[in-house]
């Protein structure tokens, strides 16, 4: 029955990929304020070239280009999504 449970470290590994992506989308939420644009930009741009987290191999860069592309697919796209994606693909210190 102990080998049906998960540890804790597969609990903590667990909630920490859940907290990630609901940052994710909390900033993805940001930047469409137009009143947060600049906050979430940086955030976009802070954890650049970093993996999600804990469990995640991700590239945060990489989840946000694919989120921005499926909002994109269904049909929702703003300048600042534009701006922040090529700012995103640059080379790191491009502009």
């Amino acid at each position: 029955m102990a080998s049906e449970s998960k540890s804790t470290i597969e609990i903590i590994a667990t909630s920490a990929q859940v907290i990630s992506v609901v940052i994710a989308a909390l900033i993805s939420v940001l930047s469409f304020n137009s009143t947060r644009v600049k906050e979430a930009e940086a955030i976009y741009l802070r954890f650049a070239g970093q993996p999600m987290g804990a469990g995640d191999a991700r590239m945060w860069t990489s989840v946000v280009l694919e989120d921005f592309d499926a909002l994109r697919k269904a049909g929702f796209e703003t300048a600042d999504m534009i701006r922040i994606a090529q700012r995103l693909k640059a080379p790191k210190g491009g502009s």
